[in-house]
């Protein structure tokens, strides 16, 4: 059977080297030619490096391969064959399993013995590399007697398919999921799998060679270097990192690994130093609202807020939860309220009283400010760096929020063990009912276990836009395309999705969503245009069925017309009428009207006073109803009828 690695770094502890855990850090020193010196092993390594699953550190010499662990460099598998040709290049597959290229063959990690054929490739001296389900091997080496350089994928059957031919040897390659990045002397491409169309990217200017590639798709950014310098392509724009030193590239989710085999260094560039504002928001300068708050509320906030400042989270929260269950359309209150919870580490409660403030109407700075702290206390710095450039500080909390985001802050998952699938559909579902702020903070949890699906990039940038986050939206959209395949089948969804780019790109950071308001969509707000009742009354002599036609006029009024049949024993009456209801909150329903009773040889003109019950379904779109109904004939000597009617209403549009 094959060798998967798990098992096997199981024995290892956690690869660090001389790092420290303090944001004051610039970079880990994970190994030098100190720490090699130290032991008793000299070794001269491969220019190949790759993280495990566990998140070791895979290293290898042209006979033998090592693991980097606490302990220093440590000898892992049997020493490789000497009969046959050395260590030449290897990868870990998306399956775990250790590729590794040994002159002309292919070989596969196994268990006994350490290593197996796996098939023959074109030539000896070949890069490889893996990232998704397929292995390319590609033409490294300059060779006199060469004049075409390959890239060749690799299938499942073993049948080796070229994709690329070039005139000059192939340095790096990166895959993503329908294209290859690859470098050939100072210039980039990259290739459709499908189409092998090529396009070239970018020249660096001076004649030094691409060594090494590597893509940030969390970060929207890909990293590439020479042997002395380290560039970032992000948003189309291509800066340097660093001209201390260049070599071979990995991005491991905390940073950018830079390995110089020639000097025996590994060295990681924290996130904190390559994206400083979205991994330390407390380089943000913030401005203070000194806009006073109405002096009513402010008396009844001065309780809580001293709480907070003072670290008595728990005593504060109760009494702002006391105050929203008295006012629970305020929209500054709830936005405050959120802040609160999110400090006491309450997040899912903090992002619903978000969503409840933002669907009662537009943010302000200050509210800005509060969805933005409750972001970085949860941990996901991107969007709340976007709503805190924004923002507001509040004055009250001016003084000390640095201090209490420092002391509250933690890294808080929202997975609960559900699938990503699961939690897909449940991030698309809050985003359609508008409950954005949700959305984002499962969007953004998706990302950090899976951050090549274009689904998941496409699909967040939705709620981003609602926020008014179209700098951020654009990015993920954009980042969702590249990752989309070229083919057929994509191309009517990948040019809407370029369409809706383009109209992104042109709206400024703070301007509406494209589409209607989120809070005129929301299900949970009760606001529809027209109605339409079907349904029966009964009374002591009299029986009829009724159907109504209403159209709203506000949220909880609505004018009907009235038509219907009725009778008893001896005759049968047609019923024409207007009417008008009010809903006096989520249940309560009270009517008044006139109904015209026309028979054969007369004609009741009477009015008609309800009183009743209306059910809500969750999809807010019908109701079950059952009225108590007193029928007034206007005609002298004629006595009222009461009865009780069950429907149904069916409710259409938006207001």
């Amino acid at each position: 059977m094959k060798y998967i690695f798990n098992i096997l770094f199981c024995c290892y502890f956690c690869a660090i080297g001389y790092a420290q855990d303090t944001q004051s850090i610039k970079a880990d020193i994970l190994l030098d030619s100190a720490f090699i010196n130290q032991s008793t092993i000299d070794i001269k390594f491969l220019n190949s490096i790759e993280y495990t699953s566990d998140g070791f550190i895979l290293l290898s010499s042209a006979n033998q391969f090592y693991l980097l662990g606490i302990g220093g460099v440590s000898q892992i598998f049997e020493k490789w064959n000497s009969k046959i040709s050395g260590i030449e290049s290897f990868t870990l597959t998306s399956d775990n399993i250790l590729m590794v290229v040994s002159g002309n063959t292919l070989f596969q990690a196994y268990s006994k013995p350490s290593f197996i054929k796996v098939m023959d490739i074109p030539d000896s001296g070949m890069g490889i590399s893996s990232k998704y389900k397929d292995v390319y091997v590609f033409d490294q080496t300059l060779k006199s007697n060469k004049k075409d350089y390959f890239i060749y994928q690799l299938s499942r059957d073993k049948k080796t398919i070229p994709l690329v031919k070039i005139s000059t040897p192939i340095l790096s390659v990166f895959e993503q999921p329908s294209q290859l990045i690859f470098s050939t002397k100072n210039i980039l491409f990259s290739v459709d799998i499908k189409t092998k169309k090529l396009y070239p990217i970018f020249v660096l200017p001076q004649e030094s060679d691409i060594i090494s590639i590597v893509g940030d798709t969390t970060n929207h950014a890909f990293y590439f270097s020479t042997d002395n310098t380290i560039y970032r392509m992000k948003n189309k724009k291509v800066e340097i990192i660093s001209k201390d030193f260049g070599g071979i590239l990995k991005y491991d989710g905390e940073g950018l690994v830079i390995f110089n085999p020639e000097k025996q260094l590994i060295v990681r560039l924290r996130n904190n130093i390559l994206y400083p504002v979205e991994e330390n928001l407390s380089q943000l300068k913030l401005s203070v609202d000194d806009t006073p708050d109405p002096i009513n509320l402010t008396r009844l906030l001065d309780a809580p807020r001293n709480f907070i400042l003072t670290g008595q989270i728990s005593k504060a929260i109760p009494i702002y939860a006391q105050l929203v269950d008295k006012d629970n359309a305020n929209s500054a209150l709830l936005s405050e309220y959120a802040y609160a919870l999110a400090l006491g580490g309450i997040h899912e409660g903090a992002l619903m009283n978000l969503d409840r403030a933002k669907l009662l109407g537009s943010f302000s700075g200050k509210d800005y400010f509060y969805a933005g702290q409750v972001f970085a206390l949860l941990g996901y710095n991107r969007p709340a760096a976007g709503l805190l450039n924004r923002c507001f500080v509040p004055k009250w909390v001016y003084p000390k929020y640095n201090e209490l985001y420092q002391e509250y802050q933690s890294n808080s998952s929202m997975l609960q063990g559900d699938s990503l699938k699961i939690l897909f559909k449940r991030a698309n579902y809050l985003a359609s009912i508008s409950m954005n702020f949700q959305a984002i903070a499962l969007y953004e949890q998706m990302l950090e276990e899976n951050p090549d699906v274009y689904l998941f990039h496409v699909g967040y940038s939705i709620p981003l836009e609602k926020v008014g986050l179209n700098k951020l939206a654009a990015g993920e959209l954009e980042s969702g395309i590249s990752l989309m395949s070229d083919d057929s089948q994509s191309a009517a969804a990948k040019a809407a999705f370029n369409q809706r780019l383009t109209q992104l790109k042109q709206q400024p950071e703070n301007a509406a969503p494209v589409e209607q308001p989120a809070f005129t969509k929301t299900l949970n707000k009760f606001s529809p245009k027209t109605m339409l009742y079907a349904g029966g009354m009964f009374s002591n002599n009299n029986t009829s069925f009724n159907a109504r036609y209403g159209v709203y006029l506000s949220n909880s009024f609505n004018g009907s017309l009235n038509m219907g049949v009725s009778g008893n024993s001896t005759a049968t009456y047609f019923n024409i009428g207007l009417s008008g209801y009010e809903r006096l909150g989520n249940v309560v329903v009270i009517g008044v009207g006139l109904n015209d009773q026309i028979g054969s040889s007369s004609n009741v003109l009477s009015v008609v006073s309800t009183l009743g019950f209306s059910f809500i379904n969750s999809k807010r779109n019908a109701s079950w109803d059952i009225f108590f109904n007193v029928s007034s004939p206007l005609q002298q000597g004629t006595s009222s009828t009461v009865g009780i009617s069950i429907g149904k209403s069916f409710y259409f549009g938006t207001r």
